[in-house]
């Protein structure tokens, strides 16, 4: 079975997409058998390790929804032709009929929601930092832990907070001694650089 972690470019929802799923009588192809199954892995258990416990909530904390679909096998031709070229009439057609219910899905304008961290929406400049972040986990031959995605995340926030309060920093100081700005006194820069400086850092 392959499992493929989307997390879509605006980070507010986290989409399980589990290919070549094998076992259609315990939960059925699709989001409704996706979120049964989604759901009974990220319960959280006194039996569970507290890593574990700890990891299910996180994971639920960092997301405002969580959804998980399954797609059946794409047949043999797919998996085993070194000439398969994406044609559909290779491929199976259960896999294709889910296929065009999980890609509107996926893409339609109610799922296009901003990320926000700490209340605050991401800026577009920002989200290279996250996809940056993403696509360094995702380089090796090995799927990455959980941990190491989380780890990711925070470390690309922040960057984010360190530019947002360096553009702060720049921008404000600019009206205080800027090149259209007349000259003032050592003491009254340095008071405004304190001043800046706290309000970037409180940013």
């Amino acid at each position: 079975m392959l499992l493929f972690i989307l997390t879509k470019f605006y980070f507010r929802r986290l989409q399980f997409l589990v290919r070549d799923w094998s076992y259609p009588y315990e939960a059925e192809y699709g989001s409704e058998g996706g979120k049964k199954i989604l759901d009974r892995r990220l319960q959280v258990s006194d039996l569970q390790h507290l890593e574990l416990q700890n990891l299910r909530k996180h994971i639920n904390s960092c997301f405002a929804h969580i959804d998980a679909f399954l797609l059946p096998h794409p047949g043999l031709k797919v998996a085993t032709d070194p000439n398969f070229d994406g044609q559909l009439k290779d491929i199976e057609p259960l896999f294709v009929k889910q296929l065009k219910d999980f890609i509107p899905m996926l893409l339609s304008p109610e799922n296009a929601l901003p990320r926000k961290i700490s209340g605050a929406e991401v800026k577009c400049k920002d989200l290279s930092r996250y996809m940056r972040a993403y696509v360094d986990i995702f380089k090796g031959d090995e799927m990455p832990e959980p941990k190491s995605m989380l780890e990711a995340t925070s470390e690309a926030n922040n960057l984010a907070s360190l530019s947002e309060a360096k553009d702060l920093y720049t921008n404000m100081m600019e009206g205080v001694c800027g090149g259209d700005k007349p000259f003032i006194n050592e003491h009254i820069l340095e008071t405004e650089h304190l001043r800046i400086h706290d309000a970037a850092l409180g940013e």
